[in-house]
């Protein structure tokens, strides 16, 4: 094509148009791509942050609501709390699970003939914070019904003791030897 043929064409209306709307979109679809595609990118990315936030705020008030119900029912308890410390002490209190079984058996009626205790742990005074154990190992004559009112009394007691084992002999008649190992705990 010759210069001055193309010169005409491009001062024809139509041609002129279609140039027009051809540049105007080249144009318009770069602006899209450079200034309006992030701003549309930033606005989802936002949305979808936002959407994240809202679920981590639900949870957030759900924990607190736990908490705020946790922190209810420990008022409800608070009263009871120093039960807790008498059922499990933080130190073994030796002397006075002794006292407290002795003195059961005085006045269930049961003979104490022997008393011994095994495997406590006084070397770690401020405690682990894990519940350990000692057993009591008790001999005694009696009869069956002081036998039950003893286990009954020990059971009923604020320190939590458990009967790990009982074993009953006859070694005459109209005698009853009862062997206890009684299970106490501690922090």
């Amino acid at each position: 094509m010759d210069s001055k043929k193309l010169v005409a064409l491009f001062q024809e209306k139509k041609v002129q148009d279609y140039t027009f709307n051809i540049f105007f979109f080249l144009v318009f679809s770069i602006f899209l791509l450079f200034a309006i595609r992030p701003n549309i990118l930033t606005v989802f990315n936002l949305q979808k942050e936002l959407q994240e936030l809202n679920l981590k705020n639900k949870e957030s008030e759900n924990i607190i609501l736990q908490i705020v119900n946790y922190q209810s029912v420990m008022e409800n308890y608070r009263d009871k709390l120093g039960l807790l410390d008498e059922a499990i002490p933080s130190s073994p209190g030796l002397a006075k699970a002794i006292e407290d079984v002795r003195s059961t058996a005085s006045a269930s009626g049961l003979l104490l003939t022997e008393m011994n205790v095994e495997s406590v742990n006084f070397k770690d005074e401020e405690g682990s914070g894990e519940m350990e154990t000692y057993q009591i190992l008790v001999d005694s004559n009696g009869s069956i019904e002081n036998l039950n009112t003893f286990i009954t009394a020990v059971l009923k007691q604020r320190r939590l003791k458990m009967v790990e084992s009982i074993g009953i002999s006859t070694p005459s008649e109209g005698s009853v030897q009862i062997t206890l190992t009684i299970k106490t705990y501690y922090l």
